[in-house]
């Protein structure tokens, strides 16, 4: 299992009022990948207290679309 996080002291934002956007890959994007390789993606935030992001990745694994990552 690969763990990764990535956390900032930013402004943060009320997840329960997060939408699809057209900007950027957003955060429903980040999930469908991290998702389709088997992972599990981990969004929380705060208002004024920043936001972190964590995800888990099988390193090996069967999952049906794991093959699609590798080259």
């Amino acid at each position: 299992m690969l763990c990764c996080s990535i956390r900032d002291d930013g402004g943060g934002f009320d997840s329960s009022q997060a939408r699809p956007s057209r900007k950027g890959l957003g955060l429903i994007a980040m999930q469908e990948r991290v998702t389709a390789i088997g992972g599990t993606l981990r969004i929380e935030s705060r208002l004024g207290q920043g936001t972190e992001v964590a995800i888990r990745l099988p390193l090996e694994g069967d999952h049906a679309n794991s093959h699609r990552t590798r080259g």
